[in-house]
Formats: C-alpha cells, sequence, structure tokens
C-alpha cells in the first residue's frame, strides 16, 4: 500500500530515481520519499497509470493526507537535537 524511503548521504539518486520507479512497476500505490537535509520534507507520490508515480510538491513543517490513510506528521520532528 505505501512505502517511505527515507533519502540516505550517498544514495540519493537510488532513493529518487532508481527506486522510486522500481516501487511503481512494482504496482504500490504509494510512495513517501522522506529527506532530512537541510530541514525535513515529504514528496508523497501516488500511481498515476503507465506512467509511474505523480508526484506532489514536497511539504516541510507538518504534512496532513487522507490517502492512503488519515495522517499529520510533524516533519520537524524527525531532526535529532
Amino acid at each position: 500500500m505505501l512505502a517511505v524511503e527515507i533519502v540516505s548521504v550517498g544514495s540519493e539518486r537510488t532513493d529518487h530515481a532508481i527506486e522510486h520507479g522500481e516501487y511503481a512497476d512494482s504496482g504500490i500505490p504509494h510512495h513517501w520519499i522522506v529527506e532530512i537535509d537541510p530541514r525535513p520534507s515529504l514528496t508523497a507520490c501516488h500511481r498515476a497509470g503507465e506512467f509511474g508515480y505523480a508526484d506532489a510538491p514536497a511539504v516541510t513543517g507538518v504534512f496532513t493526507t487522507e490517502e492512503p490513510f488519515r495522517v499529520r506528521l510533524d516533519l520537524d520532528q524527525l531532526v535529532q537535537r
């Protein structure tokens, strides 16, 4: 239903391009890409038929959605203090 990818330093290309395409090809309906640096952000992607994923703009601060389930995430809480 959902794959969540936390982008690691040194694996940005793999996380954004290769795995993004592999998850779409596998039929996973939703894929979220979480970046930690420089500020936590989340890009929500959903399957768009034969074209793979359609990516929403990256969100910082608070992320809310109803799909694939209702959730509210305070992304700034992902940073170690």
